[in-house]
Parts: C-alpha cells; structure tokens; sequence
C-alpha cells in the first residue's frame, strides 16, 4: 500500500517516519469511511476535522482546529462541514459499526444516557429535564448511545437525540434549529429500539446480546418485549423493587413478587419452581452472581411480546412479535449483608449463563470510559445549534474514538502497516 501524507500536516504532527505511518493511516481510515460522500473536499474536511479532535488540546474548537490543524484559514469551512452540509451521518456511522466490530469483535452492544448540558434555550434539543445518568434536572441534551463494547475498548456506532415535549410545538426554535418534521418527543425506550433495529435490520450488523440500564425507565415492559421482538438477546439492570412476575397459587389471590423477592425465593428453596445457581466472581473483590429463572407458571409483569405493552409499541415491533424466551433473573449477592448489590434480567440461556458477568462488567468500563470521551474526544465542545450539526458533529467525534479505540487494541498493527 502507497500511503501519501500530507506536508502541512505532517509540519504540524512530526516528520519522523512514525508520525508519517500514523498519519497515512489515519487518512486511509477517514477514506474508507468517508467514502460515501459526494466530494472530495468534504472528505478532505472530515479527516481534518477528526485529526483535530484528536490531537488539539483543552476545547476543541473549530476555530483551534483551524489553526493547529490546518494553518488557519480554514474556520468557515470547517463549520460549513459540520453545520450546513449534507452529508449522511447514516452512512458513515454504519461503515463505522462493521470497521469497529470486526477489529474490536464486540461482545455487547451498551445502551447509554449521554447528557450534553447547555446554558441558554436554543441549541437543538435543550430543555430543563431530568437526567437518569446524573439523577438531577439539568439544562441539558439528553442523546442515546449504542456502544460496541469488548475487552479490546468500546465505541459509540449510533445516535439517538431525545427531544423534549416543549420542542414539538415550537415551530420558530425547530425552524431555527432545523429540525425534520418526522422528528418528535419519544420515550426513551422508542429511540433505544429504532437505534438498535436500524443496527440489525437495515445495517445488518452481526447482534450481540444488548446491555442497558432500565432502573429508571418507565416503560421497561415496552423495551424488553421491544428486545425480543427483534430478536435481540439482553442483559440489563432492573431495580430490585420492580415487579418480577405474578405467581397464580390456585388457592389464594395471586402475588405480585418483585426481583428481589425472586430470588430471596430462590434461596429459601421455596415451593415456586425455580432452578437457581451461582455464577463466581468477575474479578478479585467482585461479588458472586445467583441466577435464578423464572417461574414457567407465572406471569410474567413485564409482558410476552404477543401481550399488551403498557405503551403502544410501533406496527413494526408488534409484527415481528415472536414467542417469550426464557428469562432468569441475576443477582450480584452480597454474601456479608444478605442482600442484592445489583439485579438483571436476562434472556441469556444457561450455557451462556457465565457471560452475564462479563458483559455486566463491560457496562462498567463504558461508565469509566465516558468520562474520559465527554472532554477528551471533545464530545461536549460542539458549537452549533442544529439537528444536521449535532448528527454530523456526534458522528465525526464517534470516528475519532474509533481511532483511539482501534490504536490501543492489539490488532491495530494489521490496520496500520498493512
């Protein structure tokens, strides 16, 4: 492979052969994905624009990337680029997820909250809400993130912004901001499943179990027969409080029983059939797991797919409605204080019960590593105000993570020097 290397750039990054390796490679990497655009000038600018989320200090400015990145000059283009072009963030976000997945071979896709706080009213999307990450109302955008995540790193692939209420009947900031007619206030589990059926079905990304955290969420029910509409394996958190199944005794009114008393009864050998096991420990200082499944006699509070939701899922859920799959209930046990640390709901079967674990900790290191993505990829610097602006501006930041991600793996040689 022949790799051309800019001479401004390689000025401002080093000369050394390293440095010009890196720097070939990294324009090999914009290309590919980049590839879908119209001109070559907007895949000149979105190298640039990436090369300068990852090598400008503190904020990352447009106008600092002008100046570092490209001599100067360059700031009225660069926001042209982000805010005003047409480019498909669709496109490259998809060629990003199979680049991704097949150098960092994910082994979850993990739903997260990410909170963009703002100050003023009119960036596209702010309002005053209550934010489920923070657990306090801020003024703020709130976005969904699906995260290929493996023991290689992780990346966000795909983007969801959750407008609030207040913006669907403001025609002049919607104008303003220019958001599409066909984008509304949803709930949050209605954004989580078009990322994720968009992902399956028109990307047609190999699945991986999903990993997301519905402590909060009201319609949990929703989200879960959502899941396995799509055929999607899951794990994810549920409050321990939050009601399990009904268990119909046949003598008696039937029981509601919330997850921890599932497996309280499960642990007291109960008269409720139910097959409990214990998974070990992650990692010294880590808990041990008890998974317990679900009564096949009860039914289920959260719905089978073929039930009623207790929010109207779209047609297109409801039509690939396909029979329940098990569910099992894991509990990271405190042995010391005889309670539940944390509590999951899973599809997960028992041959593939001892990755519940794992993948419970690869949500962790997603939570450790977004601190480190909020300021260090820039995440939280963008200057725009509209809808087109913020997808494009998520996206070129989601392609620098990549590269860090893809840099820090062991497999990254065969990406560079080949």
């Amino acid at each position: 492979m022949t790799i051309s290397v800019d001479s401004s750039l390689s000025g401002i990054l080093g000369t050394a052969d390293g440095d010009a390796r890196e720097i070939g490679a990294l324009s090999e990497f914009c290309h590919n994905l980049f590839f879908s655009f119209a001109r070559s000038d907007q895949r000149r600018w979105g190298e640039l624009y990436v090369r300068g989320l990852l090598t400008v200090p503190g904020r990352k400015t447009v106008k600092k990337i002008s100046d570092l990145v490209a001599g100067g000059g360059a700031e009225q283009c660069l926001q042209q680029f982000v805010n005003q072009s047409t480019w498909d963030w669709g496109a490259v976000r998809r060629d990003l997820a199979f680049q991704v997945a097949s150098e960092l071979v994910p082994k979850a896709w993990v739903v997260k909250e990410v909170v963009f706080p703002k100050n003023g009213d009119r960036s596209v999307g702010v309002a005053r809400q209550f934010t489920h990450s923070s657990g306090r109302v801020l003024n703020c955008q709130r976005a969904i993130a699906v995260f290929l995540a493996g023991s290689r790193g992780n990346c966000p692939v795909n983007w969801r912004l959750a407008l609030p209420s207040a913006w669907d009947q403001d025609g002049c900031r919607r104008e303003a901001a220019r958001v599409p007619d066909s984008e509304r206030c949803l709930p949050v589990w209605r954004h989580i499943l078009d990322a994720l059926e968009e992902m399956v079905t028109v990307w047609g990304l190999p699945p991986a179990p999903v990993v997301a955290d519905i402590r909060l969420e009201q319609h949990a029910d929703a989200l879960v027969a959502g899941l396995e509409a799509l055929g999607l394996n899951y794990v994810v958190q549920v409050a321990g409080s939050s009601a399990a199944i009904i268990v119909n005794s046949g003598t008696a009114a039937p029981r509601t029983l919330s997850f921890t008393d599932v497996i309280t009864h499960s642990l007291n050998r109960s008269t409720i059939a139910m097959s409990t096991w214990q998974l070990p420990a992650a990692r010294p200082g880590r808990s041990p797991f008890i998974v317990t499944s679900l009564p096949a006699d009860g039914l289920a509070a959260i719905p089978a797919p073929r039930a009623r939701p207790a929010a109207p899922a779209p047609v297109r859920y409801r039509a690939q409605f396909r029979a329940r799959p098990p569910r099992f209930v894991a509990a990271e046990w405190s042995t010391v204080r005889r309670c539940a640390k944390s509590t999951w709901l899973t599809t997960l079967d028992a041959l593939r019960q001892p990755s519940v674990v794992e993948l419970t900790e690869l949500n962790a290191h997603v939570d450790a590593d977004l601190d480190d993505f909020y300021t260090g990829t820039g995440l939280l610097h963008f200057e725009g105000r509209s809808f087109p602006g913020w997808h494009h501006y998520v996206t070129l930041v989601s392609v620098a993570r990549a590269w860090s991600a893809l840099c820090e793996a062991p497999s990254v040689a065969a990406l560079t020097l080949n």
